[in-house]
């Protein structure tokens, strides 16, 4: 399995760095997502996967714009289409941030 999140609102021709991270659920035992959006590997155990991706969008400018919110981490994912699920709600919000629900079905 193999698949690219992708962004229609935040994407690299505007912004520096978009970074997904997980958030909450969990993907599939044997599938990895890797902070550039891609999800791939085989799935060990059949079954029915809720998680939640966030995208963070930054410019080299603006980081020093945000001095409020500085714990380290950055999140970011998925945005578009998620090959094998499907998306639930998206918002977003001035941090230049977006999150996704997405749902995969692992069959036999």
């Amino acid at each position: 399995f193999a698949a690219q999140l992708t962004s229609s609102v935040f994407t690299k021709d505007a912004y520096d760095t978009l970074i997904y991270t997980l958030t909450a659920g969990e993907l599939p035992a044997g599938i990895m997502m890797d902070d550039e959006g891609t999800i791939e590997g085989v799935p060990q155990e059949p079954g029915t996967y809720t998680f939640t991706v966030e995208l963070a969008a930054s410019n080299e400018s603006s980081e020093t714009e945000d001095s409020g919110d500085s714990d380290g981490e950055s999140s970011g994912e998925s945005f578009g289409e998620s090959a094998g699920g499907s998306s639930g709600g998206e918002s977003a919000d001035q941090d230049n941030k977006v999150e996704v629900e997405f749902t995969m079905v692992v069959s036999e």
